[in-house]
């Protein structure tokens, strides 16, 4: 899963959209940003669960929503994946 979501960056608002659904989490909250600068880019900061993710640069406002759900997911998903390696320590340490 991780790494479909580090290359298709698509289904991503659709993705967290989801999750917070089944969490029964608030929907996450798209705030986007157009920075100054001679081309027309846009940034999009996601408020989702109490934290906030940035996605990376993009050339339309839809892609930058999708980077900015990206960047939410690729952090749940790396704190998902710390808890699960420090439970296989924990298991390895006691037995």
């Amino acid at each position: 899963m991780y790494n479909v979501i580090s290359q298709d960056k698509v289904l991503c608002k659709s993705i967290l959209h989801e999750f917070a659904v089944k969490m029964s989490l608030e929907k996450p909250i798209y705030d986007i940003s157009q920075p100054k600068g001679q081309l027309p880019v846009f940034k999009c900061s996601v408020a989702f669960n109490g934290a906030t993710y940035t996605g990376e640069i993009a050339r339309t406002k839809k892609e930058a929503e999708q980077l900015g759900a990206r960047a939410a997911i690729l952090s749940i998903l790396g704190i998902f994946l710390f808890v699960l390696e420090l439970w296989e320590f924990f298991l390895d340490y006691i037995c």
